[in-house]
């Protein structure tokens, strides 16, 4: 509850006595958590109000607390994470205490008590008329239309100003008031599939106010199509194979329980597939293909929208992994920067893995084109790719992502696909060539980043898959899904245990070294473990990682220099 002073009243002299309120200032502090769903970490937090105003930072979970010296409710407020802004308010008079959260739910609850879609600028003036609306009475009137409008949605009753929740951080997983923020995010995107995350919330907003509250359907949304995972969406997708050479457009009716594939976009040769996600494991789905004989893929999907996706092949054919999420029209402009990579591929018989670092510019030209090796910063190698093979540019392609090309313009063979996840964070995935003594493959980039260390005792729920190669033919697991805590932290080290997803001792441990060999990336040492209950050790391979940002997924490339030492893994974490 607001702690709200009583206004003293002033009598003026001479004739009829007359009382002006006066506002009464003091101590105004708020406090809550900023999120999209995943926490809006380091966010800058401005706070206005009637009187006074501040800017803060909140920490990598999105808390934050205020305190002003000499200020009144009401107040509103703005978090910025240098993607997302999201508002919130808090109501009352005079000096006082209270929870204001940020989040898209506050969002719209400050667009229905103002009737204005403009958030930013009834923040940016907050003026007396402004002030005025946010009473106790009106902000509830609001919160009960916002509830009312997304009642599909809010399967929990709460207070979106000031419930505590736990937000998601770096893969550990949201409680069930944030899994409602995934979902908000995802009909927001679900309804504006082309823009960013930002430019969704803000075109829901705006249907928020028009409709003015009420039933879902006056919002016309389409419900999310599978109600345990809210991260997938009926929109177009854009799926990138390990076998083959090729990106794959899917329409896709999860709803329906129906993917339908075009490959090389080619309507011509698009395949129809029957889905059906997993009730006991949120997110994760089987995938059986029109004519597959029973022959069933696997997928397991993160919070981002990001899936990786499993075909069993035959005793004839290499196995396919796949990896996918929305198909989003990326500027060139956006990629420009310094990026890690990691690639898995096929050259002549033998499969390779390569570390690759490169600079884009907001043109779409490479600079910088190197593979790397190394384990640490100061044995990494890095070397540039001969001037006549070395990737002149990326070019946009018309039906959807960027070709590659040579130093005499012509198309190597790669196409690469962006995509953003709601933080803003971008990855790129890219076909193999398949050209010269190259052959199928994938590649992963990221923009090169500082990893920070971990705390001890977070703990990340994952799904595991791995390809590796037996002769010539790759060979990818089945889903294994694991429990990983961090067990102690070193000056840029981390050790962590494994275990099961139920809690039950599996007995690894292996130890990370962070930002080697390169910013981005963490190396482990080969070793040895024993599982619990057994009584032969098993390998650990070397392997540098490359978690993506917010996306849900961690690259690993086995280092090794046998065949088993040479896989890709590719890690998911639960929604």
């Amino acid at each position: 509850m607001l702690a709200v002073s009583v206004a003293a009243l002033a009598a003026c002299g001479g004739g009829s006595p007359t009382t002006t309120p006066e506002k009464t200032t003091g101590d105004v502090t708020l406090s809550g958590t900023a999120a999209t769903g995943a926490a809006m970490a380091n966010a800058t937090i401005k706070v206005k109000c009637a009187t006074g105003d501040k800017s803060t930072t909140a920490d990598s979970k999105g808390a934050y607390s205020v305190t002003i010296t000499g200020a009144s409710l009401p107040c509103v407020i703005e978090a910025t994470d240098g993607t997302n802004t999201l508002h919130s308010l808090a109501e009352g008079t005079g000096a006082g205490t209270s929870t204001a959260n940020v989040t898209p739910l506050t969002e719209y609850v400050l667009a229905q008590v103002m009737g204005s879609e403009k958030t930013e600028d009834i923040f940016n003036s907050f003026d007396s008329a402004a002030q005025g609306k946010l009473t106790s009475s009106k902000v509830a009137e609001a919160v009960t239309a916002i509830k009312a409008s997304f009642k599909d949605v809010l399967t929990i009753d709460f207070d979106p100003l000031k419930v505590e929740f736990k937000a998601a951080v770096n893969g550990e997983g949201g409680d069930a008031t944030d899994k409602i923020l995934d979902k908000l995010l995802s009909l927001a995107q679900q309804d504006s599939p082309e823009a960013t995350p930002k430019d969704a919330l803000k075109a829901l907003t705006k249907k928020v106010v028009v409709a003015g509250g009420g039933a879902a359907a006056s919002l016309n949304l389409a419900k999310l199509p599978v109600d345990n995972c809210p991260a997938v969406r009926n929109v177009p997708y854009r799926i990138i194979t390990l076998a083959g050479s090729y990106g794959v457009t899917a329409s896709t009716q999860w709803d329906k329980q129906e993917v339908v594939a075009a490959w090389n976009d080619s309507d011509e040769s698009s395949q129809s597939n029957a889905v059906a996600f997993d009730a006991a494991q949120p997110c994760k789905y089987e995938l059986t293909p029109a004519n597959s004989n029973g022959k069933k893929m696997q997928g397991a999907v993160a919070a981002s929208g990001v899936f990786v996706m499993r075909d069993p092949g035959s005793v004839n054919s290499e196995a396919g992994l796949a990896i996918g999420f929305p198909a989003q029209t990326i500027p060139l402009a956006d990629l420009a920067g310094t990026w890690n990579a990691l690639q898995y591929q096929k050259e002549v018989n033998n499969w390779i893995n390569k570390q690759i670092t490169f600079t884009l510019d907001a043109n779409g030209n490479l600079t910088n084109f190197q593979n790397c090796s190394g384990t640490t910063q100061a044995s990494d190698t890095c070397v540039a790719v001969d001037a006549n093979k070395s990737p002149k540019a990326l070019v946009a392609n018309s039906k959807g992502g960027f070709d590659m090309v040579n130093q005499s313009d012509a198309k190597t063979g790669n196409r690469l696909f962006g995509y953003r996840n709601a933080s803003g964070e971008l990855m790129m995935v890219s076909t193999g060539s398949n050209s010269g003594s190259a052959g199928p493959g994938m590649l992963i980039a990221t923009k090169k980043r500082t990893l920070t260390l971990p705390k001890v005792n977070d703990v990340a729920k994952i799904w595991d898959i791995q390809a590796s190669v037996s002769s010539s033919l790759t060979l990818v697991s089945s889903f294994s899904a694991s429990q990983v805590t961090v067990k102690s932290v070193g000056s840029n080290s981390a050790t962590r245990v494994r275990d099961t997803v139920d809690g039950a001792a599996d007995g690894r441990e292996d130890t990370l070294s962070y930002n080697q060999p390169r910013d981005g990336l963490r190396y482990r040492a080969a070793g040895s473990y024993t599982p619990a209950g057994a009584t032969t050790p098993k390998p650990i391979s070397a392997a540098v990682q490359m978690p993506i940002k917010d996306m849900g997924l961690t690259v690993t490339a086995g280092t090794g220099s046998d065949s088993t030492g040479k896989f890709l893994n590719l890690s998911v974490a639960m929604p």
